[in-house]
């Protein structure tokens, strides 16, 4: 799902919450969207590749430049 999708989602509240988490091939942060149909679908760019940020601030700033304001960090140990 690209970011205006995201966006556009999240006001329309079929999605509930933005996850930011360490990718897992260990290259950055990734962003996922958890839906209110329990579905979790992650943040893509136009041509459906996943996105990456290089920093957590990165990930979130974009989020919050978007309009989303309910952000959860997860980092698994």
């Amino acid at each position: 799902m690209d970011i205006d999708s995201a966006a556009k989602e999240y006001h329309e509240k079929t999605i509930s919450e933005a996850i930011i988490e360490p990718s897992p091939s260990g290259n950055g942060w990734r962003i996922l969207f958890h839906k209110t149909d329990g579905a979790i679908v992650a943040l893509t760019d136009n041509s459906g590749t996943e996105k990456l940020y290089h920093t957590l601030d990165h990930a979130t700033d974009k989020l919050q430049s978007e309009g989303i304001k309910t952000i959860r960090v997860e980092e698994h140990f």
